[in-house]
């Protein structure tokens, strides 16, 4: 009978249930409950501050998620708080053991999504006494309020007379509540100028074009050519991660919602990520066998752009992105994406196409 060393038992026997562990933990963790159903902005013009809570309420801290979109609020005390709704009634309560939800407050369904157009019932009155719903058992919320959101079509008009600086919009007020006790949550809108994107786009396609010229160029050996798309690839792989990593951050909170949200929201971009450098791994180990490496870069190359370029392009042309740095990183690294994904699946491509043979 076979015998194996303890290490290699370990490894065999150990590693693969570990490693299954390691990524579902993040997923069964308690995540913030949502109190409505809109989805996460990709970029826009607008910032949302927060100021602070007026009087101060110990163990409730509020902060802006989602580059804007909503509001978390997270409740360690040992009472619990409400937020009030549009009309001044019982919308949210945020207790020790959980969060809440009214389902006759008409914000509970103007907060259903973004644009605040969804139809509220006949029921919904703030007249009504509230009957709580429980949303979640950790006593962290996320909502879209309107109050502090830019809620028209059109842009405010000291905007519209100069759209080239930040403008402070103005000062927003939720009403909180906790046991008789008002209390305000006070904060600011700003709008941001425009990014020029023709620029960004313009880089981005100078180095698409740079990279496919490195893969077609017959100037290279084929072997120091694929160690060059390697390192490129890498490079592109290296900006997506971290963009995932940011935008999950940004939506995250602790660890385990932060890694929660980079298996969930952006898995897409993490398994991009993940491909290129796997695909860079096989590029240098089948150098001698290129048409293999080259198709593997091709792939990775497509799905860079479909999976990690495309879904974020809304960044160059509006400033503010979700995530916890400034913009211009957030467009940095979709530009690099989308640029060396699609340089390196025309340049490898190029290589791949078929070739008529010559006539005898």
């Amino acid at each position: 009978m076979a015998t194996y060393p303890p290490g290699r038992i370990f490894r065999a026997g150990y590693s693969l249930p570990f490693l299954f562990l390691l990524l579902l933990g993040p997923l069964l963790a308690p995540t913030p409950a949502f109190a409505h159903a809109g989805d996460a902005i990709a970029a826009s013009d607008w910032r949302v501050r927060i100021v602070g809570l007026e009087p101060a309420l110990p163990g409730i801290t509020v902060r802006v998620v989602e580059g804007g979109a909503r509001l978390e609020l997270t409740n360690t005390s040992d009472r619990p708080v409400e937020v009030l709704g549009y009309l001044g009634e019982p919308y949210l309560e945020i207790r020790p053991d959980g969060v809440y939800q009214n389902p006759f407050s008409p914000a509970t369904y103007l907060n259903a999504s973004m644009d605040g157009h969804d139809p509220v019932p006949a029921e919904a009155s703030p007249l009504t006494p509230p009957e709580w719903t429980r949303l979640s058992s950790i006593p962290v919320v996320r909502w879209h309020d309107h109050r502090a959101a830019w809620m028209s079509d059109t842009v405010p008009p000291v905007v519209q007379r100069d759209p080239t600086r930040t403008h402070h919009i103005r000062d927003w007020v939720v009403p909180l509540r906790q046991d008789t006790q008002l209390v305000e949550l006070r904060g600011a809108l700003y709008w941001y100028p425009r990014p020029a994107s023709e620029l960004w786009w313009a880089g981005g396609f100078l180095i698409a074009a740079l990279v496919t010229a490195g893969g077609v160029t017959a100037r290279l050996s084929r072997r120091l050519r694929l160690t060059l798309l390697a390192g490129v690839i890498t490079v592109a792989g290296v900006a997506e991660l971290v963009d995932s990593l940011g935008r999950a951050h940004d939506s995250g909170g602790t660890l385990a919602w932060t890694l929660h949200a980079l298996l969930t929201q952006q898995m897409w971009g993490v398994v991009g990520a993940v491909a290129a450098f796997a695909s860079a791994g096989y590029a240098l180990a089948t150098r001698d066998r290129p048409s293999a490496a080259e198709l593997a870069l091709a792939l990775t190359g497509l799905c860079l752009v479909l999976f990690g370029g495309v879904p974020d392009v809304a960044v160059f042309g509006h400033d503010v992105a979700p995530v916890p740095w400034d913009g211009t990183f957030a467009r940095l690294a979709t530009m690099v994406t989308l640029a060396v994904g699609a340089g390196i699946t025309c340049g490898c491509a190029y290589h791949l196409r078929p070739v008529p043979s010559a006539s005898t």
